[in-house]
């Protein structure tokens, strides 16, 4: 479609409204917040792909049976708001592609237990991932890269068994990479590239036999390369390059048939290549 101009204040005599979705047009104007804030059955809210200006009001999270939020692509700013916990079904979020929302996430999102998918990404985000993170436990996909995180992956975050897809690059995440990653065992991709993480790669990376793409390049990772690292048999993307990794590669990563990209460059690894690699 290509409907344009602000949604209608008068939308809060819709009381009965379950699922407004107006997503890819041209409309413009703020979130009529109040409005939406009086709808009590309204479960899905999809305003993505629009010219939406304005803040994200707290006043919205009326409804305990909101279960999926759609922002992305629009022009947001202020911060997340705190009366987010108010939306406690709430399975997804989406507010990627707003470049001016801002702040900290808030420690009421993560009283969010239902969520399953969280998309903010290439936003002005900024602060600590929490601790509580570890009680998002339903998680099947977080992408949070992209947007001026600080600080250290919280330990906890391998509470998140379920994580199918977790994407924290290009921030500032310092630290080391938690050392109970290799538990999180449905994992098929792993990004925390151009981020500025220390410390080695855990021993038990191999464990991860459902990975697919692991993208750590573009940090300050030391020590060798993990010998069980050639377990990880669905690997498609290996990506350990611009970080100061050394010793010699281990012979299984010749074990990886299933790789369509390795790239090693600029570490400080020695020796040759595995005579067995690409067999």
């Amino acid at each position: 479609n290509d409907l344009s101009g602000p949604l209608p204040s008068e939308l809060d005599s819709c009381s009965l409204l379950q699922f407004l979705e107006v997503a890819d047009n041209s409309i413009d104007g703020s979130i009529p917040a109040y409005a939406l804030g009086v709808m009590e059955d309204l479960e899905s809210v999809d305003l993505s792909d629009n010219e939406m200006t304005g803040i994200i009001d707290g006043v919205m999270f009326g409804s305990d049976k909101l279960r999926r939020l759609t922002l992305q692509n629009n022009d947001l700013s202020g911060v997340l708001p705190e009366e987010i916990d108010n939306a406690q079904a709430l399975e997804l979020i989406n507010l990627n592609d707003n470049a001016n929302l801002a702040g900290a996430i808030p420690e009421s999102f993560y009283t969010l237990t239902n969520l399953d998918t969280v998309y903010i990404y290439d936003t002005s985000i900024s602060g600590t991932i929490s601790e509580a993170i570890g009680d998002l436990t339903s998680l099947r996909i977080l992408f949070l890269n992209d947007n001026g995180l600080t600080g250290e992956i919280p330990s906890t975050i391998v509470n998140c068994l379920e994580l199918v897809e977790l994407k924290l690059d290009d921030n500032s995440l310092t630290g080391k990479i938690p050392f109970g990653i290799p538990l999180m065992v449905n994992l098929e991709r792993l990004h925390f590239h151009n981020n500025a993480l220390q410390g080695p790669l855990p021993q038990d990376i191999g464990d991860l036999e459902q990975l697919r793409e692991l993208y750590l390049y573009n940090n300050e990772l030391t020590g060798p390369v993990p010998a069980s690292i050639g377990d990880l048999e669905s690997l498609l993307s290996l990506a350990l390059n611009s970080n100061a990794l050394s010793g010699e590669l281990p012979n299984s990563i010749g074990d990886l048939e299933s790789l369509e990209v390795l790239d090693l460059a600029d570490n400080a690894l020695v020796g040759g290549l595995p005579r067995n690699i690409g067999r």
